[in-house]
């Protein structure tokens, strides 16, 4: 695992109608903000330009699959090269 990422399982409630998940809400704490959506059978793509300055993302899959690849290229990252 790249040092600061954090995976966190969405909280279910499920009831007879079927289930509601829990994505992110601004009470969370590791929440950050709000900022964009990606729609389905899409392919997002980051160049190490575009990411020289710190991002927080979070991404949720409610329904399939996503591949999510990342590489910490940072200096002095206790995961560099990983």
């Amino acid at each position: 695992m790249i040092d600061g990422v954090l995976v966190v399982p969405l909280k279910r409630i499920p009831d007879e109608r079927g289930t509601v998940m829990h994505m992110l809400k601004r009470t969370d704490p590791h929440f950050i903000e709000f900022v964009r959506s990606t729609s389905p059978q899409s392919i997002r793509a980051s160049s190490r330009l575009a990411q020289a300055q710190r991002d927080d993302l979070n991404y949720a899959c409610i329904h399939g699959r996503i591949k999510l690849v990342l590489f910490d290229d940072r200096e002095g990252s206790a995961t560099n090269g990983d």
